[in-house]
């Protein structure tokens, strides 16, 4: 029989965090366990549930989910939010520890518009963009 995988969900009190529980949660190959930063509906949703995880921009936020990846030996990482999909892509190595979404080059574009525009330019029509005002030579400029 395969193993049961531990997998996190973070911040699991987002609409994401919450919409990943109701898929996964009746599966018998995963053990869901939801943790957040601030206390939210996630602590009622999920019967794992671990509080008090740093801010994704703290400092101490990688190092603390590294003791709760050994602790409760995660297999894997759902992020739950886009910014929190950005900051565990770029640490999962350092994490050791699989992260559950796109690479960290695809990350880096989707969270931009203007990169996305420069990726999509010669492949469909995007908004012209102005690097500064002096730029425009027509109005009106949208």
């Amino acid at each position: 029989m395969a193993k049961t995988l531990n997998i996190l969900v973070f911040p699991c009190g987002s609409e994401i965090g919450l919409e990943i529980h109701r898929s996964l949660k009746y599966s018998i190959h995963i053990n869901l366990i939801g943790a957040n930063s601030v206390e939210d509906h996630g602590r009622f949703v999920y019967k794992n549930y671990i509080k008090d995880i740093p801010f994704f921009s703290d400092e101490d936020f990688i190092p603390s989910l590294k003791k709760i990846i050994e602790t409760y030996q995660i297999d894997a990482i759902y992020p739950a939010m886009d910014a929190v999909i950005a900051r565990l892509s770029q640490a999962e190595e350092e994490l050791g520890c699989k992260v559950i979404g796109s690479p960290v080059a695809t990350n880096d574009i989707c969270l931009s518009k203007k990169k996305t525009y420069q990726l999509l330019k010669d492949t469909i029509l995007v908004p012209k963009v102005y690097e500064n005002l002096e730029a425009v030579k027509t109005f009106p400029v949208f």
